[in-house]
């Protein structure tokens, strides 16, 4: 693992992460943004319950390519994570849940979605029901956030 928090309050920015099994693997109140995540078994492993009252997991305006899973999130029964425009690209698997519930998903760009309809989001809650999640707003076009 190249990056592992647990904590509260804390920023993940402006890291290249290349050819680890896990990138990041983080729980907690953590905001992660502005990161090159390449070629890893797993990008981003979230797990560990988040309550409302300790604030929200932001993951947004990274790039995902070339990884096993992208973003991998499990056991989040109170939501409370925002993941919003990210690059998914060249990914095995760009992202997937176990027992994470009312993630809210948006503005992400899929390389293998090409219409303007929510992109599904496969997982399973109660370890073993299939489920799916939405990113409702998908990107059409890849985000370029290092060129602001």
């Amino acid at each position: 693992t190249a990056i592992r928090i647990y904590s509260h309050d804390t920023a993940i920015f402006c890291n290249q992460i290349k050819s680890f099994y896990t990138g990041i693997h983080v729980g907690g109140t953590t905001h992660i943004y502005h990161n090159n995540i390449i070629s890893n078994e797993e990008g981003i492993w979230c797990g560990g319950v988040i309550h409302r009252w300790e604030g929200k997991m932001l993951i947004y305006e990274n790039n995902f390519s070339g990884n096993g899973i992208g973003i991998n999130l499990m056991d989040i029964p109170w939501g409370n994570i925002e993941i919003t425009k990210n690059n998914f690209i060249g990914n095995e698997l760009h992202a997937g849940f176990w027992d994470a519930y009312f993630v809210l998903w948006h503005e992400n760009y899929w390389d293998d979605w090409k219409i303007p309809l929510p992109r599904p989001i496969f997982g399973r809650i109660l370890w073993f029901i299939p489920w799916i999640q939405f990113d409702w707003h998908p990107s059409m076009q890849p985000y370029e956030w290092w060129k602001e």
